[in-house]
């Protein structure tokens, strides 16, 4: 399989994941929002159903893998960590917009938003919002803002 824009053969030939990597950089964004310690991350990539990614109970599929390690790439772009009481929004935008569980999607996104370091935990997030867009290409934003809960005080644990 080779990428549609550049024309190189993938090192990862998988259909959720249709583009090389330097590409998917090129028109992905991850940064943070000036003056905040809030994130905005566009991912351009078909975001991965839980179902999918898991065989049985407990072990990741080939394509869990490989979409985390193409995801995973994206992510580092972003350095800086969301430490705090969260509140995380996903819009996914997709194709098979009838047929989706957008609750399958948001495990592994999130998972991987822990994993790169994005967020410390996924039990600091008190609200969430996920919504799902019929679009002509599969893509998701995620928007991570840091907020004040009434009565709480922020302490991780180590």
């Amino acid at each position: 399989m080779v990428c549609p824009k550049c024309g190189k053969t993938l090192a990862i030939s998988h259909e959720k994941i249709p583009f090389c990597i330097s590409c998917l950089e090129s028109f992905t964004t991850v940064y943070p929002i000036e003056n905040t310690n809030d994130a905005n991350l566009t991912l351009l990539i078909k975001p991965l159903s839980i179902n999918v990614g898991f065989q049985g109970r407990r072990f990741k599929t080939k394509e869990c893998k490989q979409w985390e390690n193409a995801v995973g790439l994206i992510l580092k772009k972003y350095q800086q960590r969301i430490d705090g009481w969260i509140d995380i929004r996903y819009v996914f935008y997709l194709t098979n917009f009838g047929n989706t569980d957008v609750f399958n999607l948001e495990k592994l996104l999130t998972d991987l938003i822990v994993k790169r370091g994005i967020i410390k935990d996924d039990r600091y997030i008190v609200e969430g919002h996920v919504k799902k867009i019929r679009d002509k290409e599969d893509w998701v934003e995620v928007f991570i803002t840091k907020i004040d809960v009434e009565g709480e005080k922020f302490e991780t644990r180590k």
